[in-house]
């Protein structure tokens, strides 16, 4: 009986060791199908994306790379869309380069190309007000739709206050296409977003800590922030008709010396915002959310 008890005993044994070695070695397959990948941008990048010494130099090139999860550093500088797309907004259809992102990737910009985190970035008052806000980030990170090589050439109206704009024929129609199914996990942080044709970004996930300013002549807008977008910590201003067309929320952003300050539509939610100093008005609108908790200025318009 004993014997039996102790060849019971020896089996049990070495089934548990089989098991936790075959636990140990597949734990590296787990981590690696959990773990993100960050790739590394700099305007004179020619490298493979890895690190910030091996920094790639074109943004899409590395969006092509990337899976759900997966992060985009990019130092400050200015990049050009490359990439060719025809994309419908509200039945119109524009065909012509653009940054498009991936549902659920993230891209931060305002980096100056050596740090090992994203609370690294550093800001300053470039404004000189004596604050430093969300979207002024030292390195500043730009994307522009100014494609053609021509001078854009922006000037109000000094009796209608209007932007009158030449120059941006040729440019982008839409320098940044963000769609989403998973706006919290799909992240466009730290940019400055400027000289699109019709839109600087079209949004469905979540934009934080940028400027958005100079876009948007008729039809269009800086911002078209879809029914599942979020736009937080933002400046949007000088963009040539609405700064926002809003569909979704804008939480904590300035939005000022635009044409028009909000276009808000369907179900769109603002809080907390600043909404001065609009051509037009401040906030136009046929149907939107108002909580009478939510601070929103909304000073007299032009």
């Amino acid at each position: 009986m004993g014997r039996k008890s102790d060849l019971i005993l020896h089996v049990m044994k070495q089934f548990v060791s089989l098991k936790f070695f075959c636990l140990l070695m597949l734990f590296p397959f787990f981590l690696e199908g959990n773990a993100k990948s960050i790739f590394y941008v700099k305007v004179d990048g020619v490298g493979n994306g890895t690190s910030w010494n091996d920094a790639a130099g074109n943004i899409q090139d590395m969006i092509k790379k990337t899976t759900a999860g997966d992060e985009i550093w990019v130092a400050g500088g200015t990049y050009y869309p490359t990439l060719d797309v025809e994309i419908s907004v509200d039945g119109w259809t524009y065909n012509s380069k653009t940054f498009l992102l991936k549902n659920g990737i993230c891209l931060y910009g305002g980096f100056q190309g050596n740090e090992f985190n994203i609370e690294s970035r550093t800001k300053s008052d470039k404004n000189g007000n004596g604050t430093i806000e969300d979207w002024e980030f030292t390195y500043e990170t730009v994307l522009s739709g100014d494609i053609d090589g021509v001078e854009d050439i922006w000037e109000k109206d000094i009796n209608s206050h209007y932007w009158n704009v030449t120059g941006v024929y040729k440019n982008s129609d839409i320098v940044v296409y963000l769609a989403a199914t998973e706006p919290d996990k799909t992240i466009f942080d730290g940019f400055k977003v400027k000289r699109g044709k019709s839109y600087g970004i079209y949004n469905e996930g979540t934009i934080k800590n940028c400027i958005i300013n100079k876009n948007g002549t008729y039809p269009g807008s800086g911002v078209y922030n879809a029914s599942n977008g979020l736009i937080v910590n933002c400046l949007v201003s000088n963009n040539a008709s609405n700064g926002i067309f809003n569909k979704g929320e804008v939480t904590n952003c300035v939005i000022m010396d635009n044409e028009r300050g909000v276009m808000n539509s369907g179900n769109g939610i603002i809080k907390n915002s600043i909404v001065n100093n609009n051509f037009d008005r401040g906030i136009d609108s046929d149907e939107w959310k108002f909580d009478e908790n939510d601070k929103i200025i909304a000073y007299d318009q032009k």
